[in-house]
């Protein structure tokens, strides 16, 4: 009788956790496929929410391993005019749920677009990459072109970028390392940090945290911030050829440079040369406040 009774016990416990047993496991549904790309330029990740990891590979291929979560409806590939477009559908009335778990693996130097995905990614070794509308701190690093970035919410850093650099509507903390080409950042909402080997071609507008700016200022070299709310850190070191051309509110300059011949009054604007005066730096603010060399 004491085993029956166990037994009965143990039966009922089962009818009871099954039916959530089976909840759980229809709350996900596996993903495997494996795409081969032929003459395909572009890859496009629409729509996507939940945890995904990128890696690249030098296969000829696009394989996605993973779950998507209860509201997706199903994970679409469809390869139109050299571009393969991954997709997400979601179920009627619903809307991303961040449930799905993602590997997806792409060749490498691939051109990469992204856009309306809700996740976290860490990106390396592509050719060029687009993102618009994303949710999720975003880390790139290694890429051979441009990189365009438009409406983040999130932090950004970007690092070893060979092209171009455009950034437009950041919530988070946008940070730049040793990049080579073009570099444009507008609308940040929090501090914005570029550290650069030589500074070429640097573009800082319409911002409300802190900048700092450090590196060599190139011969022939630009830096240009106008219309920032926080301080702005000039960590500039010996730049050999440099035009400092300045413009900052109520005496807010600190100046540790060197030659220290700055007219410090309200909205002057103050030039100083330094060698030949080939690079240009050119720092606006009616807000925030201009310092030299010091953290």
């Amino acid at each position: 009788m004491k085993f029956s009774a166990n037994w009965f016990l143990c039966s009922m416990w089962l009818l009871i956790l099954l039916p959530s047993l089976n909840i759980q496991a229809a709350q996900t549904n596996k993903i495997s496929r494996q795409v081969d790309l032929q003459d395909v330029k572009l890859i496009k990740i629409i729509n996507h929410s939940g945890v995904i990891k990128l890696r690249s590979t030098q296969q000829a291929m696009v394989k996605i391993e993973g779950t998507l979560d209860l509201d997706a409806k199903e994970l679409t590939t469809q390869i139109k005019d050299h571009v393969l477009i991954v997709e997400v559908k979601l179920k009627p009335h619903k809307t991303p749920n961040p449930g799905s778990q993602l590997v997806i693996i792409v060749p490498q130097n691939i051109n990469l677009f992204l856009k309306g995905v809700h996740s976290n990614w860490n990106i390396e070794n592509l050719n060029s990459l687009r993102l618009e509308s994303l949710d999720g701190n975003i880390t790139i690093k290694n890429v051979v072109g441009d990189v365009n970035i438009e409406k983040v919410d999130g932090d950004l850093s970007v690092e070893s970028v060979q092209g171009d650099i455009s950034i437009h509507t950041i919530t988070g903390k946008v940070s730049i390392k040793n990049t080579h080409g073009k570099i444009k950042v507008e609308a940040v909402n929090s501090d914005i940090d570029v550290s650069q080997n030589k500074l070429v071609d640097v573009t800082l507008e319409n911002t409300y945290g802190n900048i700092t700016i450090a590196g060599i200022v190139a011969v022939k070299g630009k830096v240009t911030v106008n219309n920032v709310k926080g301080i702005i850190r000039l960590l500039l070191g010996d730049s050999p050829s440099v035009l400092y051309h300045l413009q900052a509110p109520n005496n807010k300059q600190r100046n540790k440079m060197t030659p220290t011949h700055l007219i410090e009054d309200s909205l002057k604007i103050n030039d100083v040369v330094v060698g030949a005066g080939e690079g240009k730096v050119n720092v606006i603010t009616r807000h925030g406040e201009i310092r030299f060399n010091s953290k």
